[in-house]
C-alpha cells in the first residue's frame, strides 16, 4: 500500500508476491552482537518478518530462537557449519531454531588425503576445476542425504567461486546443478554475487526452475 496523502508518513510496502519480507542477519554483522535483542525487534519495526540466521553470538540455538519469537519474526533458514563429518550438533540446533532449512555457503571440495593447494580467484576463493567441482556437487548431496534423514531441506548458497568457467564453456554452477539430487539439495541464490560475476539471476532461473 502507498500513502498519497500529503504529509502522512505511512510507509510505501513493495510486495509484489504478497510474501513476508526477509533478511540475512549477515547483513546486521555489526550491531546485532552488541544488542541482539534490540536488533531483531529493530527490524520487526521497519518491516521485516522473516530471518536467516548468520551465527548466534553469545548465545545458543535455543535462547536466539526465542530472541526471534520475542521479537515477532520467524527462522525458515539458518547458515550452519555444515563440514562435517558430524551433523549432530548442528541438525540440533537447527531444529532447535525451529527452520525448515539448513543452508550453507561453499562446503570443502578437498580430493581425499590432499590440503588445499589450490590457486584463488580475485575475491579469495578457491578455483576449483571441473574435478573440484565434482567433489563438492558429492558433498552436497552428502550433506543434503543427512539433513533429510534429519527432517530438514539443505540449501547451498553462492558466492562468485562457482561462475568459473570450465573447460566446455559452461560454469561450475552449471555442474552443481547438474550433479546435485534436488530432492535433497536446493539453491539459495545470492542475486549479488551473481551481477558481479557478469550473469544474469533470471536466465539461471529459466534455465533451472526446478531447484530453487
Amino acid at each position: 500500500m502507498v500513502a498519497t496523502t500529503l504529509g502522512s508518513s505511512a510507509a510505501a510496502w513493495a510486495d509484489p508476491m504478497g510474501l513476508p519480507v526477509g533478511i540475512q542477519l549477515y547483513t546486521v554483522r555489526d550491531v546485532i552482537g552488541k544488542d541482539t535483542p534490540g536488533t531483531l525487534k529493530q527490524l520487526h519495526n521497519i518491516g521485516y518478518r522473516e530471518v536467516e540466521t548468520a551465527g548466534f553470538g553469545k548465545y545458543s540455538a535455543k535462547e536466539f530462537g526465542q530472541l526471534i519469537k520475542e521479537a515477532g519474526l520467524s527462522c525458515p533458514s539458518a547458515h550452519l557449519p555444515l563440514n562435517g563429518p558430524d551433523y549432530g550438533q548442528v541438525f540440533d540446533d537447527a531444529h532447535a531454531l525451529g527452520v525448515t532449512y539448513a543452508t550453507s555457503s561453499t562446503l570443502s571440495a578437498d580430493a581425499p588425503g590432499k590440503p588445499r593447494t589450490t590457486p584463488k580467484g580475485p575475491h579469495g576463493w578457491p578455483l576449483l576445476g571441473l574435478d573440484g567441482f565434482k567433489r563438492l556437487a558429492a558433498k552436497m548431496n552428502d550433506v543434503g542425504t543427512k539433513a533429510k534423514a534429519a527432517g530438514l531441506q539443505y540449501a547451498y548458497h553462492n558466492h562468485d567461486l562457482e561462475f568459473q568457467k570450465m573447460p566446455d564453456g559452461s560454469f561450475g554452477y552449471d555442474v552443481l546443478l547438474n550433479e546435485t539430487d534436488h530432492a535433497v539439495v536446493k539453491f539459495e541464490i545470492d542475486c549479488c554475487w551473481m551481477v558481479v560475476c557478469g550473469t544474469s539471476t533470471v536466465a539461471w532461473m529459466k534455465k533451472y526452475p526446478n531447484p530453487y
